[in-house]
């Protein structure tokens, strides 16, 4: 079961990347020449593809400065100078990944997509996999969110911590990081309040 959900998330990945390429090659084919029509555009693909605007920032930084010294002459050398960057940036990236322990991976997400029941499927990959993995039930707002937490946590078999209805969130995951060190656990995974743009308290 935790192979088939890796396997989708793998999947969901690759159709993002594809509808990336596809996005940014319409632009490219869209347009003769850089301009600043162009380049808003190719900016409004990379922040509409998820791709975050820091990282958008700095890709349209560095597309600039190649246009600037000669390195990008038409629409056609865009794609390929990103790919370059993007590689670069992974790489680096790679090189400098520093490993925290225990490890954090916090859920978050809009009402009724599926975190619970997410933290169930990777505690109890992790699990066996050999990690010592402890919940944190940070879904104070939602009514029963810790209850129904503790039951995914009972059937994989990890230990869970949690706070009363309504307590702050904030101390949950301080308690949690604490039991952690204590127990020495490999991981801490940390369930959220569905957030939606009306929540603003949230």
């Amino acid at each position: 079961m935790a192979f088939g959900f890796f396997d989708r998330i793998k999947d969901g990945l690759e159709k993002t990347r594809k509808s990336f390429v596809k996005n940014v090659e319409s632009i490219v084919i869209g347009y003769a020449q850089i301009d600043d029509d162009f380049l808003d555009d190719l900016e409004a693909v990379m922040l509409t593809s998820d791709l975050g605007p820091k990282t958008t920032e700095y890709l349209m930084k560095e597309i600039r400065r190649g246009v600037t010294e000669g390195v990008i002459n038409n629409t056609g050398d865009v794609m390929p100078f990103m790919e370059d960057r993007i590689t670069e940036m992974l790489v680096d990236q790679e090189d400098e990944i520093i490993l925290h322990h225990p490890e954090v991976i916090l859920v978050v997400g809009v009402n009724g997509v599926g975190k619970t029941t997410t933290i169930a499927k990777l505690a109890n990959y992790y699990t066996k996999e050999g990690k010592k993995v402890i919940i944190a039930a940070g879904d104070t707002f939602r009514a029963a969110a810790a209850d129904q937490l503790s039951i995914w946590a009972d059937r994989v078999g990890v230990p869970i911590v949690k706070h009363k209805e309504g307590a702050d969130p904030a101390a949950v995951v301080y308690d949690a990081m604490e039991a952690a060190k204590a127990r020495n656990a490999d991981l801490v995974i940390v369930d959220t309040a569905g957030r939606l743009h009306t929540k603003v308290n949230l």
